[in-house]
């Protein structure tokens, strides 16, 4: 092996053809809204899920920067993981890549963290219970909770071409 998968390097790439393909950001949401819960459905099928999930059923201090981000991340890779499928994967962490560094960097919805971190801890149940189709109803809500608030807050943005970064 010469190197690792990165899903940043992939993120990097796509960026380049999305830009090229006059993809907007609001068609990068609508595809990572797509995506997201697929994956929390797969992940509540996982052998391992009540392991996994253990660490986010309770919620964490939101007020935290540091501590949120890490949870954010933490919690998105669990599910990602148990979603064991690489290449589903590795397509969706490249597209939240994408919209972490251009839309979520540039306005962070602090106010949205508590919210997201009792979704998370909710998501979490359900993964650990088995229960797919709930966790994927359940993503696809926290994943639209995010996007309109962006919809809302910051419309010109997401008309805006991908950029290549």
């Amino acid at each position: 092996v010469v190197g690792s998968v990165d899903a940043a390097n992939l993120a990097h790439t796509a960026s380049l053809y999305f830009h090229l393909g006059a993809a907007t950001y609001d068609q990068l949401l609508r595809t990572q809204a797509l995506l997201e819960p697929v994956c929390a459905q797969l992940a509540a099928r996982h052998p391992h899920r009540r392991t996994a999930m253990q660490p986010f059923l309770v919620p964490i201090d939101a007020s935290i920067e540091r501590t949120y981000h890490r949870h954010a991340h933490d919690f998105h890779n669990a599910v990602y993981r148990l979603a064991a499928n690489p290449v589903l994967t590795l397509l969706t962490q490249a597209v939240t890549h994408i919209v972490t560094d251009h839309v979520v960097a540039a306005m962070d919805p602090v106010e949205l963290r508590p919210a997201i971190v009792h979704e998370h801890a909710v998501l979490g149940r359900a993964i650990a219970g088995g229960q797919s189709e709930e966790a994927s109803r359940l993503m696809a809500e926290h994943f639209r909770a995010q996007h309109d608030y962006y919809r809302h807050h910051w419309p010109t943005r997401l008309r805006e071409l991908i950029e290549w970064r």
